[in-house]
């Protein structure tokens, strides 16, 4: 009974066993069943976005900005000194090559030039009567005499003309004023110092119509000087004939006897004439009349010459006697000329003495001073052609620094004083910096589009025309300048801001994609396509890449359609497509042009 009893449990055990696992088989299954419709479910909800293959043009380009710059620029300068007489021309105008715009005067250049000219026909005349056969009749003899009495003549003019540097005393008397002080510049005609004779002074007295009839030469005076309270005695000089228009008076000059050196020019005067004198009866009378002082003898001295004050030898009250220096000018001009006008004479005498006789050795010296005069010549010519400012292109006036009446200072020699700039905008210079990523991409002759930025409607044309082989880095990062010609458009300036796009490369007619469709995997690149609703990738050759567009040579033809992003339609959302793949394209490089056509 014991055993019979074991046996029905065992076998009641294994009953519930089996029924629980027929309870997890049937649990496992639906719940099999309703992930695999949900998995349905989903992947009906699932749609991608696609991109149709097409023929188009890719254009690769880099850009950059800078500042134009005209290809010629003239700053016209003048190396002399001058005035500037006449201006020709406007800043903004246009003027053509040769044309002149200005006009500086330099007498002394025009003197020196015409000098070198009249030196060398002196000594090309000479040398020509050498080569002729000796002149044995007098008239060569005296025209070679006539040329040594002129240049005697001009000789002592240039030394008369430079002794009026020193400026004399005329007449025996007393400085009385000294108008420059040593280092001054002075110009001829101005008042170099007042000159008079101190100790020999006149009273210039006004007397009325009805005691002029009583006053003659010769008549003693009482003078009265009124600021020194003081009487002088003095002699009736001169009479005036005729009185003044207006107050009827006439004048009489008084010398006064004995002046002593407190008097001065100017000093009001009282002044009474003797017409009768009787001692023994004691009678006298007089005429008054009231007056001024003045020097009997005086005189403004006045340049002859210009020059600078070099030395003054008196100060003033100095007595001076008629002859001595008062003070003396230099002039380096005048000294050149005297020295030049020796010459000549020392020429023209030599000339004299061989013209009947000249020697091989005295031919050879004459055609020697021939080419030095003529140099000469060259060299004036030269300096006055630095006068002439004339423009050296066609072009515009962009700026002119002088006015009408400035005078260029001699200080200005060593550099040029700037007094026109022209420019020829018809070739423009615009230098951008290039990224050192880009910069082996920038090749000779390559073309650009400009745009100017102060003229957003015009475009203009440029090609490259300078590459720099070395760079300057900031930031870490190195940028090398290039330089592009740009051509004319209407209102172009230099120092306007533009904006070039070089074109690096271009593939017409060519099949594209969107980069972003382009995947990498096992470095190999490839694109998603969808095959009986399977996303599967598909190799590709591609060629350009801006960045924006893809060239493809190989593995794709016109019109097939590609994956590039995957949208849920649950939510309406567009993602590119995982990473698993292997990515997106590169980025193009900075600069970089996206276009498609």
């Amino acid at each position: 009974m014991i055993k019979i009893k074991n046996h029905l449990k065992i076998k009641d055990w294994s009953k519930k066993k089996l029924i629980l696992v027929s309870i997890i088989i049937i649990a496992v299954l639906v719940a099999v069943f309703f992930l695999n419709k949900n998995t349905a479910s989903q992947a009906a909800s699932t749609d991608y976005a696609t991109s149709t293959v097409r023929k188009g043009t890719i254009e690769y380009s880099i850009d950059g900005s800078g500042t134009l710059e005209p290809s010629e620029r003239y700053s016209l300068k003048t190396w002399s000194s001058g005035t500037v007489t006449e201006i020709m021309v406007t800043a903004g105008a246009k003027v053509t090559e040769g044309q002149p715009m200005m006009t500086v005067v330099n007498d002394v250049l025009n003197s020196s030039a015409k000098q070198a000219s009249l030196e060398w026909s002196i000594a090309q005349s000479d040398l020509s009567d050498m080569y002729n056969p000796p002149a044995e009749d007098d008239y060569e003899r005296r025209s070679a005499e006539l040329k040594v009495q002129q240049y005697k003549i001009a000789l002592q003019d240039s030394i008369d003309e430079r002794d009026h540097l020193t400026i004399i005393a005329p007449f025996d008397g007393t400085l009385i004023d000294n108008e420059f002080i040593l280092g001054q510049r002075v110009n001829s005609g101005v008042t170099a110092a007042s000159f008079a004779t101190a100790d020999d002074m006149e009273v210039v007295a006004a007397f009325s119509d009805r005691d002029i009839n009583s006053i003659s030469s010769g008549q003693v005076a009482q003078i009265t000087v009124k600021g020194l309270n003081k009487t002088y005695t003095g002699t009736v000089k001169e009479v005036a004939f005729e009185g003044d228009a207006t107050s009827g008076e006439f004048e009489v000059i008084i010398t006064i006897d004995n002046p002593d050196e407190i008097l001065r020019a100017g000093m009001s005067t009282y002044n009474n004439v003797t017409i009768v004198r009787d001692m023994d009866q004691d009678v006298f009378i007089y005429k008054g009349g009231s007056g001024y002082l003045r020097y009997a003898q005086s005189e403004d001295i006045v340049t002859e010459v210009s020059g600078t004050v070099a030395e003054i030898y008196h100060a003033p009250g100095d007595r001076i006697l008629k002859g001595e220096p008062i003070l003396r000018l230099e002039n380096n001009e005048l000294d050149r000329q005297v020295d030049e006008a020796e010459l000549q004479l020392a020429n023209a005498e030599e000339t004299l003495r061989l013209i009947l006789d000249p020697d091989e050795d005295t031919v050879k010296a004459q055609e020697l001073k021939v080419e030095q005069a003529y140099q000469k010549v060259v060299n004036a010519n030269k300096n006055l052609d630095s006068l002439n400012v004339v423009s050296p292109i066609d072009g515009i006036v962009t700026s002119i620094s002088v006015s009408v009446g400035d005078e260029l200072g001699e200080d200005t020699s060593s550099s040029g004083q700037e007094l026109i700039v022209v420019c020829n905008f018809d070739k423009n210079y615009l230098e951008i910096s290039i990224d050192e990523l880009d910069i082996n991409k920038i090749e000779f002759d390559q073309t650009a589009v400009v745009k100017i930025d102060a003229l957003p409607k015009a475009v203009a044309t440029g090609k490259v025309v300078g590459i720099a082989q070395e760079g300057t880095s900031s930031n870490g990062v190195t940028t090398y300048p290039i330089t592009l010609e740009v051509d004319y458009v209407e209102g172009i300036k230099g120092g306007m801001s533009a904006t070039a796009t070089i074109l690096i490369d271009k593939k017409e007619n060519v099949l594209t994609i969107p980069a972003e469709s382009l995947v990498t995997n096992n470095n190999k690149e490839m694109v998603r396509v969808l095959e009986k609703g399977q996303v599967m990738l598909k190799p590709v050759q591609t060629g350009l890449n801006n960045g924006t567009w893809v060239e493809i040579i190989k593995g794709l033809n016109e019109n097939d359609q590609i994956i590039v992003a995957q949208t849920s339609t649950d939510s309406n959302t567009l993602q590119i497509m995982p990473g698993g793949f292997g990515g997106m394209g590169s980025r193009p490089p900075t600069g970089a042009q996206r276009r498609n056509d």
